[in-house]
């Protein structure tokens, strides 16, 4: 299918065909260069299936299965992480929201050494000594307009 022709002759850049061997240790500069040169190739892929074509089938077959690893693991090991990036999320907005409330008037007072409340009742003493100064300013008022509307009907 490849016409006997290297695949780079089709705008494939080289690439190294053996797997490395789990115990080596992938540098990050190294590792990023492969991905760049990985997607690039997938990139030509999707933007030209007659490449996909002539690859030889069993390549081909490793691509696709590989694809599909990436996309859809494991159905079980694929929920666990669905399920734990969205329990990191609920969490992180909870810490945003209470980053917010932590600054709100009574959990600030709450945090203060004393909290000490308004009186909600005052004290008896100065309760009475309202009431009789209201009760002769009351007296007072209405002797005058009576002694007022008196002296007005007079005239």
């Amino acid at each position: 299918m490849t016409d006997g022709l290297p695949l780079t002759h089709y705008g494939f850049p080289a690439v190294n065909t053996t797997a490395p061997s789990p115990a080596a240790a992938i540098d990050d500069r190294d590792l990023l260069e492969r991905v760049r040169g990985a997607v690039s190739v997938l990139e030509l892929l999707a933007n030209n299936h007659a490449l996909l074509e002539k690859l030889p089938a069993e390549d081909r077959q490793r691509l696709h299965e590989m694809a599909g690893q990436i996309f859809i693991p494991d159905p079980v090991a694929r929920r666990q992480r669905r399920k734990a990036a969205a329990k990191e999320r609920s969490k992180a907005q909870i810490r945003s929201d209470d980053a917010v409330l932590h600054e709100t008037g009574i959990r600030v007072l709450r945090r203060k050494p004393v909290f000490t409340t308004p009186n909600v009742f005052p004290p008896r003493t100065s309760t009475r000594r309202i009431r009789s100064a209201r009760l002769r300013n009351h007296a007072s008022r209405s002797s005058r307009s009576t002694a007022t509307s008196a002296s007005r009907s007079i005239r």
